[in-house]
């Protein structure tokens, strides 16, 4: 309990006065229920039809969702800033997963499978061509700071934010992930 209203804290420290209001009422209904994890077409950057990966035995997830409002292809040059942090993976023996939403708006969603094929990521991915991760999570707000979540076991929120653009989330995560995953093997 300390620990989320750290991580609540932090969150809310690190933007402005005028935004303050606003963050602490999306991070509220954020939290508000769990997550319902995609379903949609899940693809590989090395494999050209879709694949089925099982994310049940997963302890902890860290999803990261891009929605059709963000710069489909500069994220997608970016997935391999995220391989350090896919190794947990395999350290891990599966017992974290990583989920990348990409909702792509409708002429685009080409395009986007293309880029994400060309890509140096080899993880799944998920392709969210009708909106459905945001339509069964509707709890997620517009603002992009808050489009990367780390989920217990029950797809509860545990911790809120990209580790890749800010160091006290990255200190969190890593402390998070070791501290369930750790004694656990």
């Amino acid at each position: 309990m300390r620990n989320r209203i750290f991580i609540f804290f932090i969150v809310i420290l690190s933007v402005s006065c005028s935004d303050k209001s606003k963050l602490t009422k999306a991070l509220l209904k954020l939290k508000s229920k769990p997550m319902l994890l995609p379903s949609s077409k899940i693809i590989t950057s090395f494999v050209k039809d879709s694949t089925y990966m099982d994310f049940s035995v997963a302890k902890l997830k860290l999803i990261i969702y891009v929605d059709s409002t963000e710069c489909m292809s500069c994220k997608i040059k970016r997935l391999n800033d995220w391989n350090k942090i896919l190794k947990l993976d395999s350290v891990y023996k599966g017992r974290i997963k990583f989920y990348f939403v990409f909702s792509p708006k409708r002429g685009q969603v080409k395009q986007t499978l293309r880029s994400i094929k060309l890509s140096s990521l080899f993880y799944p991915l998920f392709l969210d061509e009708n909106s459905d991760f945001i339509k069964d999570n509707t709890q997620i707000p517009r603002d992009m700071r808050l489009h990367t979540f780390l989920l217990d076991e029950d797809n509860n929120i545990i911790l809120i934010g990209n580790p890749l653009r800010n160091k006290g989330i990255r200190k969190l995560f890593y402390r998070e992930v070791k501290k369930r995953l750790e004694n656990r093997k």
